[in-house]
């Protein structure tokens, strides 16, 4: 799963970040499964526990690059509009 969600995300040769981002991943699985809330299928839990971080990374460093989201450039506009 980690090496399908990897590659996805373009990113199957940064494998210190996947390990760390799996291991993050699956300590959160973990305390899901041990809180009171049942999960129905672990693996698909997991899956979307890590592809969520991946996303969260992309748009992170889209952020860094100096690209913003639509809410930013809506808000941006409002405000040089009045």
């Amino acid at each position: 799963m980690t090496t399908i969600a990897a590659y996805q995300h373009n990113r199957e040769r940064e494998t210190d970040l996947i390990t760390t981002l799996a291991i993050h991943s699956f300590k959160q699985l973990i305390r899901k499964m041990k809180s009171a809330a049942r999960v129905a299928n672990p693996i698909a839990y997991f899956y979307g526990i890590l592809n969520t971080k991946l996303t969260e990374l992309y748009f992170e460093e889209l952020f860094e690059l100096g690209f913003s989201t639509k809410q930013e450039q809506l808000s941006f506009r409002r405000k040089h509009q009045d």
